[in-house]
């Protein structure tokens, strides 16, 4: 059997106050937990700070006010058959900072084809989704939505 070092792993930290709300705690740290693996995060015991938004937004079941994050930050554009692959291009071109050719080779994909889907996404959120500020709410939205998915609570 592998070691635990040698194993991708992640972990959620929450805090009980008292016995009685344990079960409560443990679902935080399940959603941690989750998010953590969502976000690809592996090794770190994590709590709600480490977690960010996406484990504020998803965590103890608070799926609706994930959805309305989401709906208000990327509306349409996780709807329909290419909605994941939107979302993924979305994520990994803000996680290569805005570099074609890194989110082609993270997403195992063709140059041309993450054009023609950031072309799909500008079409839908305007082009300022990838500039400056304006990235900051994208960004965690795709997050959110990738957590999400991951939960099987987004759709």
């Amino acid at each position: 059997m592998p070691l635990l070092a040698e194993q991708a792993w992640f972990g959620g930290a929450a805090i009980a106050a008292n016995l009685a709300s344990a079960p409560v705690a443990h679902e935080e740290a399940s959603g941690i937990a989750e998010a953590m693996r969502a976000l690809d995060r592996p090794g770190l015991l994590a709590g709600a700070a480490e977690a960010g938004i996406a484990g504020l937004l998803l965590h103890n079941g608070d799926t609706a006010t994930g959805r309305r994050f989401l709906d208000a930050q990327l509306g349409p554009v996780g709807d329909g058959p290419r909605g994941d692959a939107l979302l993924l291009t979305a994520l990994a071109y803000l996680d290569a900072h805005g570099a074609v050719n890194e989110t082609a080779k993270a997403l195992h994909l063709h140059p041309n084809t993450v054009r023609q889907r950031l072309e799909r996404l500008d079409a839908t959120l305007g082009e300022s989704w990838r500039e400056g500020s304006a990235t900051g709410h994208p960004r965690r939205a795709t997050t959110v939505a990738a957590v999400s998915r991951q939960r099987g609570v987004a759709e």
